[in-house]
C-alpha cells in the first residue's frame, strides 16, 4: 500500500504552519524534491485552505432558489473557526526556563522569601510508599524544586513517584515512564498522549496535570495532583455484604457517570473503566484515574482514511492482542484477567465489552465505557464484576464471547430495585447499537433514579409526621374529655351525699321534736339547714361551671394542636414545593447542558463541512468528501448504511444538514471519471490489487496502465498484434497478465 496520501496530508499541515511565502515555497522545494505532482498537489490543498471560509458563505448559484434567504450568523462564524482551530493550527507558546526550575532558589539569592506550609488534613493520611529506593527515581539536581519520596504505585507504562513541589509547598503524583520503554517510540507517544489528555480534560472527577517534562535520563513524566483516599474497589471489597451502604455507592456511581459523560462530550473515551481505577477521597471527591489506555475519537485525518483504505481492501479490523500494529500497540503488559492489558487488545477483562475483547480498536466509541460503566454497577449491586473466571484466560474467553447469562442471574438474585437492575442489563447489552448512547444519557437516568428515591423518601417522613401529629391531638382530646366526665361524676357524688345527710339530720329533729315537744326549735333547725342546702347546691352549680370551663379549654387546648400539626403539614408541604423547584431547576441545567453539546455538535458539523469542502477540491478528493458526509450520521458505523441516509436525525439529535451537506453529497454521488487514450473498442479491465491502478486493453493492440485516482496515464504496454480482450494481475501486483485474438498470452513485469 503506498504512503503517499499520509505524506501529502503531512507536508499540508507543516507547510500551514510556515507564514512567510518565501520560506514556504523553500520548504516544499527541499520536501517535494523531484516529484513536482506533489507538490502541485500540497499547493492546491494550501490554496482550497485559504479559500475556505468562503464555501460555507456563498452557496452555488444552482442550489440559491432550494434554500431559505437566512443567511449564517455572526455566532456560526464564530463557531466555524472555534471548529477550524484544532483542526488547522496550534497554539504557539514561550517556554520560559526548563522544566524543574526553582523559581524560590532563583529569587532567594537576592531576597526574603516566605515558606507557607499548611497542616495536613487528619482524615486523609497518607500515601504508603511501597519502594522508598525506586530504580525509576532519577538523580536529583541541586536546582530541581522537586523532592522525590518513592514509588507508591506502578502500571504498564510508567510508575508514580511520591514528590513535592518545594517553591508551593504541596504533594505531588510524579507519573515517569519505565526506563525499560524509554527507547520504544510508541509507548512514549501513548505515555504522552496520556500527559495531553489528562491536561486538557477539566473536571473535578479528573486529576489535573500539573506539567509535563523530562528527567536528564531523558524520560519523560508528568505531575499531577497526589490523590489521598481509597479506591472503589477496596470499599467494595471491605463490604459485609452487597446490600450495605447500597445508596452511598449508588451515589458515588453517578459522579462517575458524571465525569465520564463530560469526558465524552470532549470526544474521549476511557476503555479500562473499574472500581480500581475509581479514587474515593476522604472528604467525597470521586475522581476517574489512570487515563493511559484513553483514545481520542477520530473525527477526519489519516485516521478515517486508513479505516476507509481497509474496508475498500476487504480488509479485517479486527486485530489480535499480539498484533502490535496500529497506533494502540505500545505492547503487552498483563494478561491476568482482573489486570489491565495493552496492545490492540486493551482493557481488564472482567470488564470489557465484547467489541474490545475482540480487538475491534475502530469499531470503539463511548458506548464502550458505557459497558464498563455498567460492568461497576453490577459489581455494586452483586458484588462481583461481570466475567468470573478461575483464571485470566477462562475470563478473556467469556469477555470476548459475551458470555452474560450468569452475570444476569446475579442481577436478579441481588434484591435491588428492578428499576436499577433493567439499566445495568441495559448498559451490558453484547450489541453496542442497543446501549445508552454516551454516558451523558446513563447519568441522566441515575441521577432520576436517586431523585425518585429522595421524593418518595420525603413523601412517607411526610405522612408519617402528619399522622403522628394528628394521633397527638386525637390522643390530648380524648384526655381532656376523660377528665371532665371524671370530675362531673365526682361533684354528683358528693351533692348526693350532702343530700342524703340532710334527710338523716330533718329525722332526728322532727324526731326530737316530738320527744321533747320543742317543734318551733325542730323547724329553725331545718329552716337552717334548707338553707345550708341550697348554699351546698349553689356551691356544686358553680362547681359545674367551672368544670364545663375547664372542658372548653381542653377543647381549645386540643383545636390548637391540631391547628399546629396542619402548620407542620403545611411547611412539609413548602419543602416538598422547594424540592420540586430545585428539580426544575435541575432540569432547566440539564437543558443548558443538552444546547451547549447542540452548539458544540453543530462547531464540529461546520468544521466537518469546511473540510469536505477543501477535500473537493482536491485531487482525487471526492472519496473524502463522502467519508466526512457519513461521519455524522447515527448508523454510519454499519457496513450497509446509505451513505445519503446516515444524516438522517434521531430522538436526541436534530438534523444539522444544509444547503452544503445536499452539496456536496451530491457531488460525491456523482462523481465520474473518463480515461482516454485507447483507439476504437476497450475490451478488458482491472484493477490492481492495491487499488491504486487500473490496466485497461482495447482494439489497438495495446494494454494501457492508469493512476486510479487521477486517472494519469503511467504506461502504454505494446506487442500484441490482435485485439486486447483480457488483463489480469498478480496477487502482489507486480505483474501483468494479457490475452489477445492473435491467439498469443503475455505477461508483464509492470515494475
Amino acid at each position: 500500500m503506498t504512503d503517499k496520501p499520509p505524506q501529502l496530508d503531512s507536508l499540508f499541515l507543516a507547510a500551514l504552519e510556515i507564514e512567510s511565502v518565501e520560506q514556504r515555497a523553500a520548504f516544499l522545494e527541499s520536501a517535494c524534491g523531484a516529484d513536482p505532482e506533489l507538490r502541485h498537489q500540497v499547493q492546491q490543498l494550501l490554496r482550497s485552505h485559504e479559500l475556505a471560509g468562503s464555501f460555507l458563505e456563498q452557496p452555488p448559484a444552482e442550489y440559491l432558489a432550494t434554500i431559505l434567504s437566512e443567511a449564517f450568523t455572526p455566532d456560526q462564524a464564530g463557531a466555524l473557526e472555534a471548529g477550524l482551530a484544532a483542526t488547522f493550527a496550534e497554539d504557539k507558546a514561550v517556554v520560559i526556563g526548563h522544566v524543574g526550575h526553582s523559581v524560590l532558589k532563583s529569587f532567594g539569592q537576592t531576597m526574603h522569601l516566605p515558606r507557607v506550609a499548611l497542616r495536613d488534613a487528619v482524615e486523609q493520611g497518607n500515601e504508603p510508599i511501597v519502594r522508598p529506593k525506586s530504580q525509576e527515581m532519577p538523580d536529583g539536581k541541586s536546582d530541581s524544586r522537586y523532592q522525590l519520596h518513592g514509588e507508591i504505585a506502578r502500571g504498564g507504562m510508567g510508575a508514580i513517584l511520591k514528590g513535592r513541589d518545594t517553591d508551593l509547598g504541596r504533594d505531588l503524583a510524579i507519573k515517569v515512564l519505565l526506563d525499560q520503554h524509554k527507547n520504544k517510540p510508541e509507548v512514549v507517544q501513548r505515555f504522552i498522549e496520556e500527559a495531553q489528555i489528562g491536561g486538557q480534560l477539566q473536571h473535578p472527577g479528573i486529576v489535573p496535570v500539573y506539567e509535563l517534562g523530562q528527567f536528564a535520563d531523558q524520560r519523560p513524566f508528568f505531575s499531577m495532583k497526589l490523590v489521598k483516599g481509597e479506591t472503589l474497589g477496596k470499599l467494595l471489597a471491605d463490604r459485609a455484604e452487597p446490600v450495605a451502604d447500597r445508596g452511598k455507592f449508588l451515589g458515588i456511581f453517578e459522579q462517575i457517570c458524571q465525569t465520564m459523560a463530560y469526558t465524552h462530550s470532549r470526544g474521549v473515551i476511557h476503555r479500562d473503566l473499574k472500581p480500581a481505577n475509581i479514587m474515593v477521597g476522604a472528604f467525597g471527591e470521586v475522581q476517574v484515574m489512570d487515563w493511559g489506555l484513553a483514545k481520542v475519537l477520530p473525527a477526519g485525518g489519516v485516521a478515517d482514511e486508513k479505516k476507509a483504505r481497509d474496508q475498500q481492501q476487504g480488509q479485517s479490523i479486527i486485530q489480535t492482542l499480539r498484533s502490535k500494529v496500529g497506533s494502540d500497540s505500545p505492547g503487552t503488559f498483563g494478561t491476568v484477567g482482573s489486570q489491565t492489558q495493552m496492545g490492540s487488545v486493551m482493557g481488564t477483562p472482567a470488564y470489557m465489552p465484547p467489541e474490545q475483547a475482540l480487538g475491534e480498536i475502530d469499531n470503539l466509541d463511548e458506548r464502550a465505557d458505557v459497558f464498563g460503566l455498567g460492568a461497576i454497577l453490577c459489581e455494586i449491586l452483586t458484588g462481583k464484576p461481570p466475567y468470573i473466571g478461575d483464571d485470566g484466560t477462562q475470563v478473556f474467553r467469556l469477555a470476548s464471547r459475551g458470555k452474560l447469562g450468569e452475570c444476569f442471574r446475579r442481577l436478579d438474585a441481588c434484591g435491588a430495585d428492578g428499576e436499577l437492575i433493567a439499566l445495568t442489563k441495559h448498559c451490558l447489552e453484547l450489541e453496542p447499537t442497543d446501549r445508552p448512547r454516551h454516558a451523558g444519557v446513563l447519568a441522566e437516568r441515575v441521577a432520576g433514579y436517586l431523585e425518585s428515591v429522595e421524593t418518595k423518601l420525603r413523601e412517607t417522613e411526610l405522612e408519617r409526621a402528619t399522622a403522628a401529629a394528628r394521633a397527638e391531638a386525637e390522643g390530648k382530646r380524648a384526655e381532656s374529655e376523660r377528665r371532665r366526665l371524671e370530675q362531673q361524676q365526682r361533684s354528683a357524688s358528693k351533692l348526693r351525699t350532702m343530700n342524703a345527710g340532710l334527710v338523716v339530720v330533718l329525722a332526728i329533729a322532727v324526731g326530737t321534736s316530738i320527744v321533747a315537744g320543742q317543734f318551733w326549735r325542730a323547724a329553725t333547725v331545718a329552716r337552717h339547714n334548707a338553707e345550708q342546702s341550697a348554699e351546698l347546691a349553689s356551691q356544686n352549680a358553680k362547681l359545674a361551671e367551672e368544670n364545663e370551663v375547664s372542658a372548653k379549654q381542653n377543647e381549645a387546648t386540643a383545636v390548637t394542636e391540631a391547628s399546629r400539626a396542619n402548620e407542620q403539614t403545611r411547611l412539609a408541604k413548602v419543602n416538598l414545593s422547594k424540592a420540586e423547584e430545585a428539580r426544575a431547576e435541575a432540569n432547566r441545567n440539564q437543558t443548558l447542558l443538552k444546547v451547549e453539546r447542540d452548539q458544540s455538535r453543530q462547531r464540529l458539523y461546520f468544521a466537518e463541512m469546511t473540510l469536505a469542502g477543501i477535500a473537493a477540491e482536491a485531487p482525487a478528493g471526492l472519496g473524502r468528501v463522502g467519508e466526512l458526509l457519513a461521519h455524522w450520521g447515527p448508523d454510519a458505523h454499519r457496513s450497509d448504511a446509505h451513505r445519503s441516509d446516515a444524516h438522517r436525525p434521531d430522538a436526541h439529535r436534530p438534523d444539522l444538514r444544509g444547503w452544503e451537506w445536499y452539496y456536496l453529497d451530491s457531488q460525491s454521488r456523482n462523481a465520474t471519471q473518463t480515461l482516454r487514450g485507447h483507439v476504437g473498442r476497450v475490451g478488458a479491465v482491472a484493477y490492481a490489487p492495491d487499488g491504486q491502478r487500473l490496466a485497461t486493453g482495447g482494439e489497438d493492440n495495446t494494454i494501457r496502465i492508469w493512476e486510479a485516482a487521477t486517472g494519469r496515464e503511467i504506461a502504454c504496454l505494446k506487442g500484441h498484434t490482435g485485439s486486447v480482450n483480457g488483463v489480469a494481475w498478480s496477487p502482489d501486483g507486480v505483474r501483468l497478465a494479457t490475452a489477445s485474438t492473435d491467439g498469443s498470452a503475455r505477461i508483464w513485469d509492470v515494475t
